[in-house]
């Protein structure tokens, strides 16, 4: 939470206010975007991914958009139509149902993601409006651009609980509408899938250990940085 250090106020914004030509939608409380590209993007979430991800994005695009209105400094630095695909689309690797066309065999699902989120802008009618760079805006990053640290803002939240301006009553609002269901277990589950069908994308990242502790014959060793080292 504490990426947001240089933009953040301990004085609520009341100037805050979405761009004014655009659509807008109240969700649980929550002013946001409700532009066609966000529309079908919630909807590609929503046949791509289980419940308990679609909460979990959901969850998170509405808490970080809450962050947002807290400040109308970061507001104006925002594209927040990019901050709303970056969460929407996020677990897009996740998807599991057979002959998946967003599942690979050999990239990591953050990259399967990235891919999808892609392929979904460009191929969008609104995509004339998107140029490479604000494509990128959303996808996986080392968390430079302010649009995708507001992305991992919105991770933390809808998990961990309120903080950078959200009171505990806005944070309780978002989840009852999206609740946090079995999450623990779901992402255990998730993980060990995604360590089971294509390991090699897991070996040195943080999901190995889920690998190491819930999946047989699991290895890393001889795949890990630092046994490449030792051959040198």
């Amino acid at each position: 939470m504490h990426l947001f250090i240089t933009y953040h106020s301990s004085i609520s914004s009341l100037a805050y206010s979405l761009p004014k030509d655009k659509p807008k939608k109240t969700i649980a409380g929550v002013t946001v975007l409700d532009t066609p590209i966000i529309q079908d993007a919630k909807a590609l979430a929503l046949s791509t991914v289980d419940q308990t991800s679609f909460n979990h994005v959901m969850r998170s695009w509405l808490l970080g958009a809450l962050v947002i209105s807290k400040n109308d400094t970061l507001s104006a630095k925002l594209d927040h139509e990019a901050v709303a695909l970056g969460i929407i689309l996020h677990d897009l690797g996740l998807d599991e149902h057979p002959n998946s066309l967003i599942t690979s065999k050999d990239r990591r699902f953050e990259v399967d993601a990235a891919i999808a989120a892609r392929n979904f802008i460009r191929s969008h009618s609104d995509s004339k409006n998107w140029d490479e760079r604000r494509v990128d805006l959303p996808l996986i990053a080392k968390y430079k651009q302010l649009e995708v640290q507001m992305v991992a803002m919105g991770y933390e939240m809808g998990e961990m609980g309120p903080g950078d301006g959200v009171s505990a009553k806005e944070h309780e609002a978002v989840l009852k509408e999206f609740p946090v269901l079995d999450f623990d277990e779901w992402t255990k589950k998730k993980l060990t899938w995604i360590c089971t069908t294509k390991p090699a994308t897991t070996y040195d990242t943080w999901q190995q250990s889920f690998g190491e502790t819930y999946v047989a014959n699991y290895s890393a060793k001889g795949h890990r940085m630092t046994d490449h080292l030792a051959h040198k």
